[in-house]
């Protein structure tokens, strides 16, 4: 009874979950945020990995034979802070356990981190500036509701906000990426 009890709770919870979605478009400006100290670096291929946990070796393989693509930021030979594009059509948001559909025009960046030594210096924005100055394609950041820091990076890196998606609403979602 106790496992089922938590079981309902859990799933509560999950509905309640709250995850802010923005959005990034092309609008002919530069790049505001600059950092000469940091090198940008954009992986397609699993044997170019370096400095990674060797514990995620392997998920960060797959999604790269699933076509994602890692970037990040070097400080000489140190890697400093990294997340990934998805470019492909669609996008499993592990947040809401929700796999969607999206126009090809669209890239959902995901997973990013900095590491301890490198935080509070503007890397997560800066690091999404590089990437969405790569494309001219439509960028999708998303961060749950308590992640305030992340929020903060998106708006400095001159992302707005979509929406704010509850739980389990696909259908919300794909109908505002088709919006944008």
């Amino acid at each position: 009874m106790r496992t089922l009890y938590k079981k309902i709770l859990g799933k509560i919870d999950y509905l309640k979950r709250a995850i802010y979605f923005f959005y990034w478009k092309s609008d002919g400006k530069q790049n505001s945020i600059e950092n000469d100290k940091f090198i940008f670096f954009e992986i397609n291929d699993a044997s170019q990995l370096f400095d990674i946990d060797s514990n995620k070796q392997q998920e960060y393989k797959k999604r790269l034979e699933d076509g994602h693509v890692f970037c990040c930021l070097k400080a000489g030979d140190c890697l400093s802070s990294y997340g990934w594009i998805n470019p492909t059509s669609s996008h499993f948001f592990g947040e809401l356990n929700l796999k969607t559909n999206y126009p090809n025009t669209i890239e959902v960046l995901y997973d990013f981190y900095t590491y301890e030594d490198y935080r509070g210096q503007g890397l997560y924005p800066l690091l999404l500036q590089k990437i969405c100055l790569r494309n001219n394609k439509t960028k999708i950041g998303y961060a749950l509701s308590d992640n305030l820091s992340s929020m903060k990076g998106l708006k400095k890196a001159d992302f707005k906000l979509l929406a704010i998606i509850k739980g389990y609403n696909k259908g919300r979602l794909e109908r505002l990426l088709k919006k944008i």
